[in-house]
């Protein structure tokens, strides 16, 4: 599980592993809390917001925000 800003370059550089990897947006300024990429063994790379209902002993949901290539990783942002 990285960590880092989402940029064109971040996301590009993200290789598929054997399992669904996720790296969130985190570490600087404009960080969007719960907005991340996940990426699929087959390569799919997808924008989601994950968030927690109930507090801290709630629920995790994730919602699909739109695929990489369809939108850019600001624009999700900015949907999130």
């Amino acid at each position: 599980m990285a960590t880092g800003k989402l940029t064109k370059r971040t996301v590009d550089a993200q290789s598929p592993d054997d399992k669904d990897t996720y790296l969130w947006d985190s570490g600087h300024p404009d960080a969007l809390s719960g907005f991340g990429l996940k990426v699929t063994p087959s390569g799919r790379k997808v924008y989601l917001i994950q968030y927690r209902l109930g507090g801290r002993k709630g629920r995790t949901r994730r919602i699909t925000i739109g695929t990489h290539g369809t939108i850019t990783a600001e624009e999700a942002r900015t949907r999130a």
